[in-house]
């Protein structure tokens, strides 16, 4: 609650995805984990601000959806390089 206003302040919620293919989402997640992390998962977790918890279900593949904002860090998390794949283990094709 806002001090003093008498309102609460709620957050604006985020879109949702749901996760297209989960081994390969959790694959991405471990070769990341391993290569820029070296094997440490709340290192990684940290790192991109990313709940371990969240980290820990993407990781072992018992995600159903991913927040948009848990995508873009997720795209951090995994590089450049791999983000297309990432896409594309998230998103439905068009």
């Amino acid at each position: 609650m806002a001090k003093g206003t008498g309102y609460v302040v709620k957050r604006a919620k985020g879109r949702n995805y749901a996760i297209q293919d989960a081994a390969t989402l959790s694959a991405l997640i471990d070769d990341a984990i391993k290569q820029r992390h070296h094997g440490n998962r709340n290192s990684a977790a940290k790192s991109v601000r990313i709940p371990y918890s969240t980290l820990k279900r993407l990781h072992e593949g018992h995600g159903t959806a991913v927040r948009h904002e848990t995508l873009d860090k997720l795209n951090k998390l995994v590089g450049p390089t791999r983000s297309t794949h990432l896409s594309k283990a998230v998103l439905s094709p068009q």
